[in-house]
């Protein structure tokens, strides 16, 4: 009896120990996995961004952040359709003696991805490429470095985070 009980124990444990596939028919690669997970509308719940500002000369960094700064729908069909509207209007220094208009990137076009990367290009063909820092179900963080024409302070190369949440 205490052999069979062993026996049983042993053959539990290494079934337990097993690696089972979640899906054994599954043949998507990590890509195509990662993209049926981006389909949807994802709210940006949080923002910030950093960027530094050349004014008389003196370079003034620019950061801060915001929530509910707009959106990023991700249409999985075979062409990989994007719908965005991110905003949000920067908070400057004192030191800075202008406003700055809202910094907006908004559009539509098409998306792909890599497991860590993901490109919107929209139909005016600017180009939008996003790291990928968190992959979650219900959660993505995505970086990226956007130019803002900052009229009288030229092009500013901003750097941007968000935490996107699935509506």
């Amino acid at each position: 009896m205490k052999k069979l009980l062993s026996i049983l124990l042993c053959l539990g444990l290494w079934g337990i120990s097993c690696k089972k596939e979640d899906n054994p028919g599954n043949t998507l690669t990590p890509a195509q996995t990662y993209a049926n997970r981006l389909a949807g509308i994802w709210d940006v719940d949080s923002l910030t961004y950093a960027a530094t500002v050349s004014v008389l000369g003196q370079q003034i960094p620019v950061n801060g952040g915001t929530s509910q700064a707009g959106y990023i729908e991700f249409i999985n069909t075979p062409s990989k359709v994007v719908n965005y509207d991110i905003k949000f209007r920067p908070s400057l220094p004192p030191t800075i003696p202008f406003p700055l208009d809202t910094v907006r990137l908004s559009g539509q076009g098409t998306w792909t991805n890599t497991v860590d990367t993901i490109t919107l290009v929209d139909t005016s063909n600017q180009v939008y490429k996003f790291k990928v820092l968190f992959n979650g179900m219900s959660t993505q963080q995505l970086r990226t470095v956007v130019t803002y024409d900052g009229g009288t302070l030229g092009q500013v190369p901003v750097s941007l985070e968000m935490t996107l949440g699935r509506r």
